[in-house]
């Protein structure tokens, strides 16, 4: 039997979760909305059906058959609280601190000022590995050590050595049956097996910690799955504003770039030729997903406070796409849908000079430079003649 305590700001007094594990037995976590919910638990230790996310029977019976051994459990377990903001920490000691929801920066700050020798972690880039404080300041400060010299950088300049510097690495899985050796950051830093979701974990560290807005989309396909990253990126060297994905697993090991920058509808297509299933709950497929129940509740003449409520459902979304954009710019419940959806799909599909790439990866040899060019999409997506005017131009070492 396995206990996880969790505790974050909810309505709920707390949530009795019940997951189904292999032979080994059940997994059992327990959510508070508060500290003060959970020592009142502790006292007298009583199991009240509140709210089953899994009503398992074989798992509530279990439980009732083995109360003393979980009693003992909840003495022994330290609880993990979720941090969505540097006031939320109500102590560090003998706790688990999830700090996944914070801004790099804050991160930082409770690692190096906050935290003590009994403080413990968990984080997004180390799935669900705890790190001791020393495990994660050191992960920290990799990653700290690896971004200093791309700060001079623009975004996309920025985007093009984390991509490179990680292509570098193999993809390799030693079927190890712990699946952190292969994704979280923890490991990955100092070992050399590494699948899609290790590159995407370590991706998006690195982003955040020059604070390139980057989200994890995953993708399901019969009994595989497949984690790469979207990036919204405003670079205003270039002028460039888009919404693009990285997929390192797809190009490692080849001189090819063709999903450097990846156009997200372009990815959303091959991605789904290729039989996968994307995770809606990502914020740009969410709101896709959202805009589709949109105009169906209108075809089918909905209730006009349900159609409204979906429409401040859709704006916020927006809004926060806008956002992670770094875009100074929102909008309210007097715009067109319609027009800022057409909006969001234009950054999604947004294509790239070659010359603009040949600035952004910066390769002297001129000649090796087209070569790799030719592997963008941006390069394969041109029209012939077009394609056949930048040969021309780039042998006369033109410039634009």
């Amino acid at each position: 039997m396995k206990l996880t305590i969790k505790i974050r700001n909810e309505t709920e007094n707390f949530l009795l979760v019940f997951i189904n594990e292999d032979e080994n037995g059940f997994s059992y976590v327990y959510s508070f909305s508060n500290e003060n919910t959970y020592k009142n638990f502790l006292k007298n230790r009583t199991v009240k059906r509140i709210f089953y996310i899994d009503d398992n029977a074989d798992a509530k019976k279990h439980i009732k058959n083995n109360l003393a051994e979980f009693n003992l459990l909840i003495e022994q377990t330290m609880p993990i609280y979720e941090i969505n903001s540097l006031d939320d920490i109500l102590e560090t000691e003998n706790v688990i601190l999830d700090i996944s929801n914070l801004a790099w920066q804050d991160k930082l700050y409770v690692i190096n000022n906050l935290a003590t020798n009994k403080t413990f972690f968990k984080d997004r880039y180390t799935l669900n590995e705890i790190l001791t404080l020393n495990d994660i300041q050191c992960m920290y400060m990799i990653i700290e050590d690896l971004v200093r010299p791309l700060k001079i950088k623009s975004p996309l300049e920025q985007l093009y050595s984390i991509y490179t510097l990680l292509k570098e690495r193999p993809y390799y899985n030693d079927n190890n049956e712990d699946i952190n050796t292969t994704r979280s950051l923890n490991q990955i830093l100092y070992t050399n097996p590494i699948v899609c979701a290790g590159y995407a974990n370590f991706f998006k560290a690195m982003c955040d910690a020059l604070d390139i807005r980057v989200e994890y989309l995953h993708w399901d396909k019969n009994d595989s799955s497949h984690v790469d990253n979207i990036c919204y990126v405003n670079d205003s060297k270039y002028d460039i504003v888009g919404i693009f994905a990285m997929d390192i697993t797809f190009d490692v090991e080849s001189n090819r770039i063709l999903h450097f920058l990846y156009p997200m509808n372009k990815e959303t297509r091959e991605k789904t030729l290729g039989g996968y299933v994307v995770d809606e709950q990502n914020i740009y497929y969410n709101l896709l997903s959202q805009y589709k129940d949109y105009l169906y509740y209108i075809e089918k003449k909905y209730p006009s406070f349900i159609i409204d409520n979906q429409k401040q459902r859709i704006i916020r979304i927006i809004n926060q796409i806008y956002e992670l954009l770094k875009l100074n710019y929102k909008i309210n419940e007097q715009c067109n849908i319609d027009e800022e959806i057409k909006k969001i799909k234009k950054y999604a599909n947004v294509y790239i000079s070659p010359f603009t790439l040949r600035k952004i990866i910066d390769i002297a040899d001129l000649e090796y430079s087209l070569e790799v060019i030719k592997t963008s999409f941006h390069y394969k997506a041109l029209h012939p003649e077009d394609k056949l005017m930048v040969d021309v131009l780039w042998n006369c070492n033109r410039k634009l």
